[in-house]
């Protein structure tokens, strides 16, 4: 993709800040995912380097907040920018921003969602961005990150247990955690449902940004706090694993819906394979002695 900006920042020696993020991957007392961090960005007084920033180690597709890249040219006047952000093994660069009559000595920001426009995302893999002025060629001016387009939702030790066909009606894959281990949002979108029944207790279904999917979270301990309609974010918490409704353990019932969604049309899919691919992405932290403490 391609994009022209005016914004107003210079060629010369390049200092990278590291981002000053920990590195959690969530915080459940702040509702979900971490994915955010302040930069270091400030330009030494009288300094001659262009300085860049990341603000976050990790991006979600559909995330609580995109990719921040801040830099500064020195000197005086202004200068033309390009921005490119590449995929590590990417021959070419997946984005290209070019700034024009950019200020130097200006501390600037130049944002990156992810390709969140249309829901469906970039690859998930490693990305970093570099920068060219006044027609230098691009090079690399900051750290890479992490970029994912689905989060692990079990936030603690956790098992796999039945998956579909497993019982009677059971359409989806369980894994079992302690009670009250956070739940997170596995992609974002928008609440279709929030509730209880007999069976799946307390759940909530979401409805996939960018797709027609819908994903289905039962057993939660606590009625979520969801309502139908509210938006959601990658990463973000939705409850807690409980064991209410048809249930005899501490568990996670995980359902994959194609569109037109749950019980609207829609047939479940088995999660299972990317269950396991977003829990080695995103360190769901599973853990096989959990199983000998059920």
């Amino acid at each position: 993709m391609h994009r022209a900006l005016t914004v107003a920042l210079t060629a010369a020696a390049l200092i990278i800040v590291p981002a000053e993020s920990s590195g959690a991957p969530m915080d459940p007392g702040a509702g979900g995912v971490s994915a955010d961090a302040p930069a270091a960005t400030a330009t030494p007084e009288g300094s001659s380097e262009l300085v860049a920033a990341i603000a976050a180690r990790r991006v979600l597709l559909a995330g609580p907040r995109p990719q921040t890249l801040t830099f500064t040219v020195p000197g005086s006047g202004t200068a033309a920018v390009v921005v490119e952000l590449y995929r590590s093994g990417a021959v070419a660069p997946v984005e290209r921003w070019e700034l024009r009559d950019v200020t130097r000595g200006e501390e600037q920001r130049l944002r990156w969602d992810g390709g969140a426009e249309d829901g469906r995302g970039e690859k998930d893999g490693r990305y970093r961005f570099r920068i060219g002025v006044d027609g230098a060629a691009p090079a690399p001016v900051a750290e890479s990150f992490e970029y994912l387009r689905a989060y692990f939702p079990v936030r603690g030790p956790h098992v796999y247990g039945d998956g579909p066909g497993a019982g009677r009606g059971h359409q989806g894959q369980d894994i079992l955690a302690d009670c009250g281990t956070p739940l997170l949002a596995a992609r974002g979108g928008t609440v279709e449902r929030a509730g209880y029944d007999g069976g799946g207790g307390n759940y909530v279904v979401i409805d996939v940004v960018g797709s027609p999917s819908d994903m289905v979270y039962m057993h939660l301990q606590q009625p979520s706090p969801l309502k139908a309609g509210d938006d959601v974010h990658t990463g973000q918490r939705i409850g807690d694993v409980g064991t209410t409704g048809r249930s005899t353990a501490c568990h996670l019932h995980f359902e994959l819906w194609s569109g037109p969604g749950y019980f609207t049309g829609g047939r479940p899919i088995d999660p299972s394979r990317q269950l396991r691919l977003w829990d080695e992405q995103s360190g769901g932290n599973r853990d096989v002695t959990a199983a000998k403490r059920r």
